[in-house]
């Protein structure tokens, strides 16, 4: 891969989807905000988190990406809140989203959980899917019936606007099994242990 999943931190207030890693000065990982960045932007080393710092950050992704509900031996869906009105991007749903790329933007499957994903100006954690096949494996998984792979190590998050709602791809929403397996590779390429 030519980038890397990385997670800022900054100054603030520790919650489980902002873990504290460093008690002085007192710094949260800002699990939301997941990049994918190329990695030749990336800086020196600055200082190595400790297992505890890495345990709160892999508690706070596995349940902001649902993993607990989809890396088990029978999947089950995501919990979703109630009520009628979404006009967020949700959950297992495909959209073109982020920046034009070649006057055009990419398909994404929105992976961060519905629970995070309703709530008002979210940014939402998404991976990128391709019809150019790669390598199989569970980094890339076939989906959608093998027409398509998505790119695990591509996480990475947009703000709400930057989603087209309106035009949306075919098919606009992915089953239960490919979540499943778009869950795996997230796990893989996360280090994060299921």
């Amino acid at each position: 891969m030519s980038s890397v999943g990385v997670v800022p931190i900054r100054p603030g207030r520790a919650n489980m989807l902002q873990p504290s890693v460093s008690n002085v000065p007192g710094l949260v990982a800002m699990l939301p905000n997941v990049l994918a960045l190329p990695k030749e932007k990336l800086g020196a080393e600055r200082r190595q988190m400790n297992d505890m710092e890495m345990l709160s950050v892999e508690v706070g992704l596995k349940e902001l990406l649902a993993l607990t509900y989809l890396c088990r031996p029978s999947p089950v869906n995501a919990p979703s809140p109630g009520g009628s009105l979404v006009n967020y991007p949700r959950w297992a749903e495909i959209y073109y989203a982020g920046p034009l790329i070649n006057g055009a933007r990419k398909r994404y499957i929105v992976v961060s959980n519905d629970f995070w994903n309703q709530q008002p100006d979210r940014i939402h954690l998404v991976v990128r899917t391709t019809t150019q096949m790669k390598s199989p494996g569970t980094a890339f998984p076939e989906i959608e019936g093998g027409r398509a792979q998505a790119c695990c190590g591509d996480i990475t998050s947009f703000k709400s606007h930057s989603f087209d709602m309106i035009d949306r791809p075919t098919p606009e929403r992915l089953y239960l099994a490919d979540m499943a397996l778009v869950a795996n590779g997230l796990a893989e390429v996360l280090g994060i242990s299921t």
